[in-house]
């Protein structure tokens, strides 16, 4: 029904909707510390509906427009401004004029058809056909509401104070998986369950009383399943003022809770990194000039909040005086766009302590190019500039530990050359001393066995003899002395040497001793070549030689192999006998100096062979070994590094003509 009495005068129609705008937004701003910004546009519903009620749709569209507005600029983040705002807020906006105009339309339809039913009513004894062309127009007007209800993307529902449908759109049917003319006259538990209408029951208690009721609740629907939706109920009032009904508008708000539950979640999650990172953030508002800071911030310059006022003058002042122009300009650069801004810089405390900070942000710029915001993130550097700081005198300390361990090598190391070359001198002095009385023993020796040879007896011939031996042992062991004490001073310079130049030198230089003892030496021709000194190397293969020929049993001819083989970059030559064979326990000492496996009446030499064939094959970067077996004769090796690729002018084998098998 339509109010009985109305005020007709227009400027008084938006003088009251105004006046009651004026009234919910004094509401809502008392509500604000309470449902914050949520909800900003509740209370206007009432308004536009009562102003639509009351004065019509020009008022009632005044309002909504004012409302809107209003409510925007006042509740919607940034507050009292026109800012730029979260496309959400613009769609909620969006949404309440859709939902506002949808209540003005659905209500000037009503309040019209009821006018004109009630014409009707009145002149029906008097005109039965107009009477019928009311009921027409009615019928049109309620298809006209039915299809601007069954237009707006959200479900609408009359009921009356019985809680029973009167009217519902086919959005809402669809959602309750009816017909909206299954719902017409039912309660509302009747077609939406029990277990929903308690999730419903204290609202509609509320708009029953005459209260309009805005809210959002979980909902589980028999076709879909739980959803969020959010409903905005407003009471509808008979002429004596009382609650005849209410009219309900419902929208599906799922995703948009799922956005924001995810949101909220983001927002955890980056709390946690930025406490698990000891990290701050700030925003610079650079139109307002104002700067605001996360409590992280307070703690790295030590100051409490509310102890800074946000501005950038402020922070200057909590800089190091050393590195406040460094950070100003730095900031300046970031705002004309010539680069970003990261920096490092001290901040000084108020109780006079230092701190490294270490600051990165972005500049966000308008559309004109003009910076609006400033983005950033501080940590502390003071831990990590310490351990630099330490780390730098460490190596300090380490590089004046290491020049002076170096000039005291140096030292170290000439004093030594000076004690080698005094030792040496004292060698040579020492081997000249003692062959001077050994070559006089030779002599008389020699000339007592020529001059008095038939005058003396076998015995005393015999010492004669004796004597000659011992002192040419004694003239061999201090030449192979100073040899063995050369190898550990002199310089070895090494150079690409064909191993087959070598044994033909050997067997030149040798070839009486060869003769002598019958033996047979087999070279397998063509060998690789060595990087080695040729000295060194000649000396090498002659002791080895030597010894395989020395070595054998009596009444043993010596049988000799010699061959070589490459193993990657380095070449094994191999000499291998019949001799004598060598037991395993004896293999520790082979290469010692002065250590015989069998005395000089047995097999003569000095004891230090080996020894100098060791010490020369290490000189130039080799090794050596052997292999032996009691009785059935050895395998002496050494290896030296290939000489195949340094000069192949050298890579030919030697074309001289090697000697038969038995006179090698």
């Amino acid at each position: 029904m339509l109010p009985t009495r109305r005020l007709h005068n227009p400027i008084v129609h938006y003088v009251i909707t105004l006046g009651g705008v004026a009234l919910m937004f004094f509401l809502r701003l008392l509500l604000q510390p309470v449902v914050e910004y949520r909800q900003p546009y509740i209370f206007f519903y009432f308004v536009t509906a009562l102003s639509a009620w009351r004065f019509g749709w020009r008022p009632a569209a005044l309002v909504t427009v004012v409302s809107g507005a209003l409510a925007f600029w006042a509740f919607v983040p940034p507050v009292m401004a026109f800012g730029e705002t979260h496309i959400g807020d613009k769609i909620g906006l969006l949404v309440f004029f859709i939902l506002a105009g949808s209540f003005i339309a659905l209500i000037e339809q009503t309040r019209r058809a009821a006018g004109r039913a009630r014409s009707a009513a009145e002149l029906a004894g008097q005109n039965e056909l107009e009477h019928k062309r009311t009921l027409d127009v009615l019928g049109k007007r309620d298809s006209q509401l039915q299809l601007v209800a069954d237009i707006v993307p959200i479900g609408v529902v009359h009921c009356d104070a019985q809680r029973r449908f009167i009217f519902v759109n086919e959005l809402y049917a669809q959602q309750r998986g009816v017909r909206p003319d299954d719902c017409i006259g039912k309660h509302i538990w009747d077609v939406i369950g029990r277990e929903a209408y308690d999730a419903f029951k204290e609202y509609v208690d509320a708009v029953l009383e005459g209260r309009p009721v805005e809210f959002e609740v979980q909902v589980p629907y028999s076709n879909m399943g739980p959803r969020f939706v959010h409903c905005a109920y407003v009471p509808e009032f008979d002429a004596a003022r009382r609650v005849c009904g209410f009219v309900c508008a419902i929208s599906v708000v799922t995703e948009r809770r799922t956005d924001e539950e995810a949101l909220r979640a983001s927002e955890a999650r980056l709390r946690s990194a930025m406490d698990a990172g000891k990290l701050g953030a700030w925003e610079w508002d650079i139109v307002k000039g104002h700067v605001t800071w996360s409590e992280r911030i307070y703690t790295f310059h030590g100051i409490k909040p509310g102890e800074y006022d946000g501005t950038v003058e402020s922070f200057a002042k909590l800089i190091h005086p050393e590195d406040s122009s460094r950070v100003l300009e730095a900031i300046r650069s970031a705002l004309e766009g010539r680069s970003s801004y990261e920096i490092e810089f001290r901040t000084l405390r108020p109780d006079g302590s230092v701190r490294w900070l270490a600051t990165s942000a972005r500049v966000i710029f308008n559309k004109d190019g003009k910076p609006e915001r400033m983005l950033g993130g501080t940590i502390d550097l003071t831990e990590r500039k310490e351990i630099e700081l330490a780390l730098r005198e460490a190596q300090s300390q380490l590089s004046r530990q290491a020049e002076q361990l170096e000039r005291l090598v140096q030292q170290r190391t000439a004093e030594l050359e000076h004690t080698l070359q005094s030792v040496e001198s004292l060698c040579y002095t020492i081997a000249h001393d003692l062959r001077a009385p050994l070559r006089a023993m030779q002599g008389f020796a020699r000339a007592l066995a020529e001059d008095f040879g038939d005058a003396i007896d076998s015995e005393a011939a015999n010492y004669t003899q004796r004597i000659m031996r011992a002192a040419m042992r004694m003239d061999a062991l201090i030449t192979d002395l100073l040899a063995y004490g050369r190898l550990g001073t002199a310089d070895i310079t090494a150079h690409p040497v064909e191993i087959d130049t070598a044994l033909d030198a050997f067997l030149t230089d040798y070839a009486e001793e060869v003769k002598a003892r019958h033996a047979t030496i087999c070279v397998e021709r063509l060998m690789p070549i060595v990087m080695a000194n040729r000295t060194l190397l000649g000396q090498v293969i002659a002791n080895l030689l030597l010894n395989a020929m020395k070595f054998v049993a009596p009444g043993t001819v010596p049988q000799i192999r010699v061959y070589a083989e490459s193993r990657c970059e380095r070449v094994r030559l191999s000499i291998e006998d019949n001799g004598i064979g060598i037991a395993a326990e004896h293999g520790a000492k082979l290469f010692q100096v002065f250590q015989r496996l069998h005395g000089p009446e047995q097999y003569a030499g000095t004891g230090i062979g080996l020894a100098i064939v060791k010490k020369a094959v290490e000189r130039m970067d080799g090794n050596v070994g052997f292999n032996s077996t009691p009785g059935k004769g050895s395998t002496f090796w050494i290896e030296l590094p290939s000489g195949a690729n340094s000069n192949p002018k050298i890579q030919t084998p030697s074309t001289k003509e090697a000697p038969s098998p038995k006179t090698q």
